[in-house]
């Protein structure tokens, strides 16, 4: 009930970005499944599935008094500046420019508007989640269920294509990536399950988490 009316009120809010909770919504919620093994208790996993479905759908169809207006206000405007031209494996911006974003963010309100996404969540989240990926205690199948949907969001930033398709299927004029606060909390949600076990790291995942999180800074 309360992703439902979470989800609902998103949606009723802004249309634009209660599609892309949408997506991120299916992104998490595939990450939760597997991790939880569901597959593995087939009645379980149905029921776990239809649950998810109908709540995702009622969260839909309680706002949709707002569907026809929002339809409206971008028809004449970016739909149809929207061609299947578009949907292209262009680069979005070079890799060198979107780790920048790690660690200075966005110096004035122009790179904010035009710029890379706005990914920055600090030093220390950044050298969590490379802790986590290099501390052995991890086990491979949590390691791949964390960093999939990083890989996926990290694609969306680089490839025109896959960008537009998490953006409600359209060209952006500005704000070219207004989903990116979903990376950042991926990124934060990883940091933290670090975190909470970080004393028990083992020196040499700690000290290689360092070295690598310094070559990045060098490197951008």
């Amino acid at each position: 009930w309360l992703y439902l009316f979470s989800l609902g009120y998103a949606v009723f809010a802004g249309y634009y970005y209660g599609y892309m909770l949408c997506v991120a919504s299916v992104v998490l919620f595939l990450m939760w499944y597997v991790e939880s093994r569901y597959e593995a208790h087939p009645v379980y996993a149905r029921s776990v599935w239809f649950n998810y479905l109908v709540a995702s759908v009622a969260a839909g169809l309680l706002p949709a008094a707002v569907w026809l207006p929002a339809l409206f206000s971008i028809s004449g405007g970016r739909l149809n500046q929207t061609s299947l031209a578009d949907f292209s494996m262009a680069e979005n911006q070079s890799l060198g420019s979107f780790f920048d974003t790690f660690f200075i963010g966005a110096n004035n309100t122009d790179e904010l508007v035009n710029g890379a996404p706005n990914v920055f969540c600090g030093a220390l989240v950044l050298f969590l989640v490379i802790a986590f990926f290099l501390d052995k205690r991890n086990p491979v199948r949590t390691k791949m269920i964390r960093g999939i949907p990083l890989l996926f969001y990290f694609l969306t930033f680089y490839v025109k294509a896959l960008s537009m398709v998490v953006q409600g299927f359209s060209t952006t004029h500005w704000f070219n990536f207004r989903y990116s606060y979903v990376f950042s909390f991926l990124m934060i949600v990883i940091a933290f399950e670090e975190f909470v076990q970080i004393r028990e790291i083992d020196a040499k995942d700690f000290k290689r988490s360092i070295l690598l999180l310094t070559g990045i800074v060098v490197l951008t």
